[in-house]
């Protein structure tokens, strides 16, 4: 049994927020530490613009000027905007497009395109793809997301069997804080229905491709929404049906939706 403390913060408490023990609280305070990214290269740039105003006083050289004001705009660029993660941003989603589609395909073309089951085994989750919805013939392949599955575990632990109310705090803390994969994470219930919306995740360059929109986020998902199914399928001991995906441009938010289901 854990002795929950309360969240305190300078904001109020939402209601995902819950009873937190010291343990808990010091691992979101790491998070939070992590690396600024590209800060200290602006600093950098601003202390230059110094130097080079410093050095067009003394000398009354125009050009010094207009270093320093150039020195000056590009290191509160990169100290505002965290300009890292934008670079690392597209490579890391682009990685992953040719697997996706070439596995895609190689399901398609031997006649297995229904949407992803998880189920939960005893040696853990597989990735279940019938030939269509409700057959009985079927492969079972490793989840496209085992590695951001086995990373989130990384950060809060084993969530084989973990009750979900710990699953719906932690994996949105350790997707957000802990890996910086998506912005923001929130999970919907509704009965044996859920629904995640991920705010600006990492694959977010893919979810605007139609190749991937068709053949991949609405049988199988990105590995992002993968590694979801796979956690409650481990958690819950029941079927996880994967609903697909939708993607919304203007908000950059995606919604992926699940339908729980006792094992056979």
């Amino acid at each position: 049994m854990r002795n929950p403390l309360k969240i305190f913060s300078r904001s109020r408490p939402s209601q995902e927020d819950v009873l937190l023990t010291p343990g808990e609280l010091l691992r979101i305070r790491m998070w939070d530490a992590r690396s600024s990214h590209s800060r200290s290269t602006g600093l950098a740039f601003l202390g230059l613009s110094g130097t080079f105003l410093a050095v067009s006083f003394l000398t009354s050289f125009g050009p010094f000027e207009i270093l320093a004001l150039a020195s000056f705009v590009v290191g509160v660029f990169l100290v505002s905007v965290e300009l890292e993660p934008r670079v690392k941003l597209v490579p890391s989603a682009e990685s992953l497009l040719g697997p996706l589609l070439a596995l895609s395909d190689e399901l398609r073309t031997r006649g297995f395109a229904g949407n992803a089951t998880y189920v939960a085994l005893k040696d853990g989750v597989v990735m279940r793809v019938p030939r269509i919805e409700g057959s009985q013939d079927y492969l079972d392949l490793v989840p496209v997301g085992r590695g951001i599955s086995s990373s989130v575990e990384r950060e809060i632990g084993a969530l084989k069997d973990a009750e979900f109310s710990y699953v719906k705090t932690w994996v949105p803390k350790a997707m957000e804080k802990g890996l910086n994969l998506a912005q923001g994470m929130k999970i919907t219930s509704r009965g044996e229905n859920l629904e995640v919306a991920f705010d600006r995740p990492f694959v977010r360059p893919l979810c605007v491709r139609e190749e991937i929109n068709q053949r991949v986020c609405k049988s199988l998902g990105c590995p992002l929404v993968s590694a979801f199914g796979e956690i409650l399928a481990s958690s819950t001991g029941k079927e996880v049906v994967y609903q697909g995906c939708k993607y919304d441009r203007s908000k950059e938010t995606s919604q992926a939706g699940y339908l729980l289901k006792e094992g056979a």
